[in-house]
């Protein structure tokens, strides 16, 4: 998923609004802070997530003949490719 900054940057804001109502929540830092935590949240995961998706185009590569001639689905295969690999790395979709 690709999210520009000021997308990322509003759902920060929005997650830290959310969190700020809730009466069981202690803040201990400004709000600045905060959201810039959330949003080094969204990118780190952000990298990761192409990081699987570049992963997952190399191992497509290895199958690219198949996928020429029709046999596999290339949308399917990338799609099985990227749960696989992220449910190696405990990463969530």
């Amino acid at each position: 998923m690709k999210l520009r900054d000021s997308e990322i940057e509003k759902l920060s804001r929005m997650i830290f609004s959310r969190l700020a109502q809730n009466n069981n929540i202690e803040m201990n830092e400004k709000e600045g802070i905060i959201v810039e935590q959330i949003q080094k949240v969204f990118k780190d995961n952000l990298k990761a997530e192409h990081l699987i998706n570049l992963e997952v185009k190399r191992v497509m590569e290895q199958y690219s003949g198949q996928m020429k001639k029709g046999a596999i689905d290339s949308g399917k295969m990338f799609s099985m490719i990227k749960k696989k690999l992220a449910a190696e790395k405990k990463f969530i979709l």
